[in-house]
């Protein structure tokens, strides 16, 4: 489900509740008899839709994450250009954590990446598991507690 629609739309019917939801552009919808059941029953047909390559960190940013850049074809064009930095890309999204999250970045701050590159690498990772979260493919976001290593001070020389 995309940041618009992360919850359920739930209504009364004649004989129970209805839960709707758009995911990837396709509307999915669930009854049950009380609203809670309407929303399990409406989570299990949508994570059942989705194909199992999908729940990985890659799959992900190509299947969910990448769709919902349309409207800005210069931030899908850098995640393209970034997206063979990650090293977790066929872990499962629900394996991903802080600790491999937080190792990832400090092994990226100190490598020749430029300080500014390891920081969008953090932002693009942080906006994907949060739209995969409102997806209801992970709980939370590991990547809110992560911490970049701090800024260089750069200085000058005087000659």
């Amino acid at each position: 489900m995309s940041q618009a629609d992360q919850t359920p739309n739930l209504r009364p019917k004649k004989n129970g509740w209805e839960a709707r939801a758009m995911v990837a552009g396709t509307r999915y919808s669930a009854y049950g008899a009380t609203k809670q059941e309407a929303a399990e029953r409406l989570e299990e047909k949508v994570l059942g839709c989705l194909p199992p390559d999908s729940r990985t960190f890659g799959s992900y940013l190509e299947t969910g994450y990448l769709p919902s850049l349309e409207h800005k074809p210069s931030m899908k064009r850098q995640v393209n250009d970034l997206k063979a930095h990650f090293t977790f890309k066929d872990k499962p999204l629900e394996q991903i954590d802080r600790p491999l999250l937080q190792s990832f970045f400090n092994i990226k701050s100190r490598s020749s990446l430029s300080w500014w590159t390891v920081k969008h690498l953090h932002k693009i990772v942080h906006a994907a598991l949060n739209l995969a979260e409102a997806d209801g493919l992970i709980s939370s976001n590991p990547a809110r507690h992560v911490k970049l290593p701090p800024k260089p001070v750069m200085t000058q020389e005087i000659l």
